[in-house]
């Protein structure tokens, strides 16, 4: 069983308490209880006089030439070649073991897109065809040609649509 606490522990337990607070007040820099923060201050690793700029300061003479920026030379980027262009052609076109794009290999032929593409390879191809039109590695022909495809599966989209069939229909 425990013993009560007599009337002189309570007083010199409340007299510990408060000397701890004060202590806490004058510690703290806010006035608030200092212990609720953390029992140390923050203090530079370095001292304050060991710091040199590394930038140099403004003088007329140099007028801010050391922030102002150069000018960066544009890198050129290589074009792909045609038979990487194909093999990328060949890639998008093979979804779902399927052809969607045919007669893609040569810029003298016409693609076409296969007939029995249902319309969420429609939508497939014709994404990544928009992606590939995006790069800036594509020769004018490579674009041009991608642009005939692009047209080609828009076209049969677009057709699907008015045969009844939505052309969201395959992505629900």
């Amino acid at each position: 069983m425990a013993k009560k606490m007599t009337k002189k522990q309570k007083r010199n337990l409340m007299i510990v308490g408060g000397v701890a607070i004060g202590y806490a007040f004058l510690r703290s820099n806010t006035g608030a209880l200092g212990f609720l923060t953390l029992p140390y201050e923050y203090a530079p690793s370095a001292p304050s006089y060991s710091y040199t700029p590394t930038a140099p300061s403004y003088s007329p003479a140099n007028d801010y030439s050391y922030y102002s920026p150069q000018p960066v030379a544009p890198v050129p980027t290589s074009t792909f070649s045609d038979k990487v262009y194909f093999n990328i052609v060949r890639q998008i076109s093979e979804t779902d073991g399927m052809n969607v794009v045919g007669n893609y290999d040569a810029f003298t032929k016409t693609p076409y897109v296969n007939p029995r593409a249902t319309t969420r390879d429609l939508q497939v191809v014709k994404s990544q065809v928009a992606n590939t039109l995006e790069s800036d590695r594509l020769s004018v022909d490579q674009r041009n040609h991608l642009q005939v495809i692009n047209k080609a599966l828009g076209d049969r989209l677009m057709a699907t649509s008015m045969d009844g069939y939505s052309a969201m229909g395959g992505v629900f």
